[in-house]
């Protein structure tokens, strides 16, 4: 009997590089690392549906995934700004789409006998990608760190923690970290959500004018597509919102 000896080699395991970013509404440092094709497939499998919910979270899943933060608990505009960093290491930072021509908008001459195609190729690069609304909120809030003050009076005001903005009077306990009144800060702990519909309540509509303004200055990802037709060689830009919608 010839005895044979089995060896085993375990594959080796490439390292991954870790990356640093400041989140851009909440201002806190996360560390985070380009997707695998684990998480690849993760979010090829919710783009074969049509569900817009779980498109949301499969970016969600590979987000905490990938970074160093619970997806679930950071304000939308972060993590759309979280995931195209991920992306772009993972992938490229270019992002190629088509883009829709107009016939009137062709760059061609009237008596040309060539067509310009109906779609061409363009695209944006992610290193381009804005993030709107941040100055207007700050017309209407004084910012420190991850949280907002914005005053009612000239001594009450409220502090906002932003997570998802919503302008919704329920909504708006869950927004609210403390209510401050001169040199007196009242943390949530210290108030229920009808003790503090009741303060609001309390006052005027001019009152809480800057609150309400402060809630629709929603921040928002935004890039501009540029694309060139191969034909009449015009170059058309659009500018695009809700940009993680191009990439899930």
């Amino acid at each position: 009997i010839i005895k044979c000896k089995v060896i085993t080699m375990k594959l080796p395991r490439l390292d991954i590089p870790n990356y640093k970013t400041t989140l851009p509404v909440s201002l806190t440092e996360v560390t985070y690392r380009p997707y695998t094709v684990k998480e690849e497939k993760i979010l090829l499998m919710a783009m074969q549906g049509d569900d817009a919910g779980d498109k949301i979270e499969a970016m969600l899943q590979v987000v905490t995934n990938c970074s160093s933060v619970d997806a679930k608990t950071c304000h939308p505009v972060d993590i759309e700004w979280l995931f195209l960093k991920i992306r772009s290491c993972a992938v490229s930072s270019r992002v190629e789409v088509m883009y829709n021509i107009a016939p009137e908008t062709c760059g061609k001459p009237d008596d040309s006998q060539r067509v310009c195609p109906v779609k061409i190729s363009g695209g944006f690069d992610i290193g381009s990608v804005e993030i709107k609304n941040l100055e207007e909120m700050s017309q209407y809030a004084t910012r420190s760190g991850d949280t907002w003050v914005v005053m009612i009076t000239d001594t009450v005001g409220l502090q906002f923690k932003i997570v998802a903005l919503d302008v919704e009077s329920d909504h708006l306990y869950g927004l609210v970290q403390s209510v401050i009144d001169g040199s007196s800060v009242y943390p949530k702990e210290d108030f229920t959500a009808e003790e503090f519909n009741t303060f609001i309540d309390s006052f005027v509509p001019s009152q809480l004018e800057p609150v309400t303004k402060f809630l629709r200055a929603v921040p928002f990802t935004s890039a501009v597509i540029t694309a060139r037709c191969s034909v009449c060689k015009k170059e058309f830009k659009s500018e695009v919102t809700d940009i993680v919608n191009f990439l899930v």
